[in-house]
């Protein structure tokens, strides 16, 4: 695991490996989000410019925490690492409606009933 410090204009990311700490009174021990139940301990030193997103999102926010795995070397012989950050796709939002304005469907739809020809909205009187 690891904690996302940075991002560079290349796209690459700096990270710093943690480590889940049960006991929140541990001396380096962090929670990313305030009132998070969940602690992290740093491991080691910062690694610098060396991780990608898979999905070359770069919108990853700093302290992110996400699972970083070792991808072998680049042409400089450095070390390369990438991480998956899933996005939160949430629809837009879309308030009840009954298709009676233009600006939320209008009359796109259908205004008597296929089978019996009855009338299914207002306008249709």
């Amino acid at each position: 695991m690891a904690i996302i410090l940075g991002n560079y204009a290349s796209g690459r990311f700096s990270f710093n490996r943690v480590r889940p700490d049960a006991d929140r009174l541990h001396p380096d021990a962090f929670a990313p989000i305030d009132g998070d139940h969940m602690s992290f301990g740093f491991e080691g030193e910062a690694v610098l410019n060396a991780a990608r997103e898979q999905n070359n999102n770069l919108a990853v926010p700093n302290l992110s925490i996400v699972t970083m795995r070792f991808a072998g070397y680049d042409p400089n012989g450095n070390a390369a690492f990438v991480f998956l950050y899933l996005v939160d796709l949430k629809p837009p939002e879309f308030p009840p409606h009954d298709h009676r304005d233009n600006s939320q469907g209008g009359f796109a739809f259908a205004v008597y009933h296929p089978g019996t020809s009855v009338p299914q909205m207002p306008w249709a009187i």
